[in-house]
């Protein structure tokens, strides 16, 4: 079907625009721009003002800027009027984790440039998620999330329309949308849904499956990228030690998302690893209950973090390289999963080797 229709053909696919944040800013910007190559004047923007619930700015005056320096960081796209009074900020994540208070400063700078009710901060992303607790440094913004898969593509949509008589600019924009459908997973009339996740369980296509790992809403996209490269590993790693693998959980980002290894021979207790923050961060590993009833005999200290009724030998947190499961943490998982496993494997080994010092059955 693909064939027959031209259906593959996508220039933004053919020269790697997926891989790119810049660039789809750069588009983006592009038609954002009233004095854009569009020929369109302020339209699309009056489009995307409308889409994303903006009132009272006017298009008709503005200036468009792109990697906008504001000397400890870059906005992705800012848009000023021509008083400079007003603007919008739009920070584009599609595959790169967020920095250390990147939307604080972002938020600050406005705050300070244009004054606190004059200014509209979009956080964009695949499928609308909230920025980190690590970009937003601990503290409550006023932002709003938009996603490309619906803000976006209804806009684009929009643009389509308004340039019903500008051939190459509809064109282009049409081609836009399919592309971010193809990231987005919503082609299903073009592709066959088992070609496509069998095509995003490549590793060379290891770009889009994380994005939709870390924001995507497509439920069964995720639980096959997690279970081609997470859980199948971490499977063969229990097999291989006489465990099993159970409450396997980090297809959610919620908190306490996580997964056991438990044997038959052990009684009460099993390995945990937990992540104690939403969003997949913050990954603790130890000795923990199934049912928070755990013997007060099996307390010992090994662990960093005191001990609870689900932990009774305490917490410890996994080494910085997998403790956060931003986008570099999940392709580092992915381009080797047998570096991984082995450390999985050898807090396994340090756990019955202490165990069995101790004298403490399972």
């Amino acid at each position: 079907m693909l064939e027959a229709t031209g259906g593959k053909f996508n220039m933004f696919r053919i020269v790697g625009v997926s891989h790119y944040e810049t660039i789809h800013s750069v588009i983006i910007a592009e038609l954002l721009n009233p004095k854009g190559s569009h020929g369109l004047k302020e339209k699309f923007l009056e489009a995307f003002v409308r889409q994303v619930g903006i009132t009272n700015f006017n298009c008709s005056c503005v200036s468009v800027e792109k990697e906008f320096s504001i000397g400890d960081g870059r906005l992705d796209i800012l848009i000023k009027d021509s008083t400079g009074r007003n603007a919008i900020i739009i920070e584009n994540k599609i595959y790169t984790g967020d920095q250390d208070n990147q939307l604080k400063r972002y938020d600050e700078w406005a705050s300070e440039k244009y004054g606190k009710d004059n200014y509209h901060l979009f956080y964009l992303t695949l499928f609308g998620g909230k920025a980190s607790e690590q970009s937003m440094g601990g503290t409550e913004l006023e932002y709003k999330t938009i996603s490309h898969s619906k803000n976006i593509i209804s806009w684009l949509d929009e643009c389509v329309c308004i340039s019903a008589k500008y051939p190459l600019v509809r064109e282009t924009i049409n081609q836009y949308i399919n592309h971010i459908k193809q990231l987005t997973g919503q082609d299903m009339d073009t592709m066959n849904r088992e070609e496509l996740m069998g095509l995003l369980a490549k590793r060379e296509n290891v770009g889009t499956a994380l994005s939709i790992v870390i924001t995507g809403n497509n439920e069964d996209f995720r639980k096959k990228i997690i279970h081609e490269y997470i859980e199948k590993p971490l499977r063969q790693l229990a097999t291989d030690k006489n465990l099993e693998l159970s409450h396997f959980n980090v297809s959610s980002d919620k908190k306490w998302a996580g997964w056991k290894f438990k044997s038959n021979e052990w009684k009460e207790l099993g390995i945990g690893f937990t992540f104690y923050r939403e969003g997949r961060k913050d990954l603790f590993w130890g000795i923990t209950t199934f049912d928070n009833k755990a013997k007060e005999e099996t307390k010992w200290k090994f662990f960093e973090n005191q001990s609870s009724p689900q932990w009774p030998c305490g917490t410890s947190p996994v080494k910085e390289d997998y403790r956060y499961w931003h986008a570099g943490t999940l392709k580092k998982i992915i381009d080797n999963p047998k570096d991984f496993t082995d450390y999985i494997g050898s807090l396994i080994d340090a756990i019955l080797e202490e165990a069995k010092k101790r004298g403490v059955e399972l």
